[in-house]
């Protein structure tokens, strides 16, 4: 793993242990990275799926704001998300032959 993708779940992992008690209970999700942050450091975005087990839509608002500011302040560029259920993830065949990885991983999913 590059060492920027690296840096980014670990800095992903600390905001979520962190925020963790506030999300106790309300929000359950698995974090995924897609995109060509993967492979280059030359980007224009970060491109994220959230993959929800459990979703309460005002805290995981706040998550997202969370995660993106605290990304931006990292790389400088933006963060984009898309938001899936766990059986939607499941679902998307096409996504799961693209190259992406997890870069956290929500107890429940383990």
């Amino acid at each position: 793993m590059q060492d920027h993708v690296h840096i980014l779940g670990q800095l992903i992992k600390r905001i979520m242990t962190e925020d963790d008690q506030d999300l106790e209970g309300d929000v359950r999700v698995s974090i995924v990275l897609m995109g060509s942050f993967q492979s280059s450091n030359e980007v224009n975005d970060i491109d994220l799926i959230l993959i929800y087990d459990k979703f309460n839509m005002t805290k995981l608002k706040e998550l997202k704001t969370r995660l993106a500011n605290s990304i931006y302040e990292q790389y400088k560029i933006p963060v984009h998300y898309t938001t899936l259920s766990k059986k939607e993830y499941k679902e998307m065949t096409q996504l799961h032959r693209e190259k992406h990885i997890c870069i956290y991983e929500e107890k429940w999913c383990q």
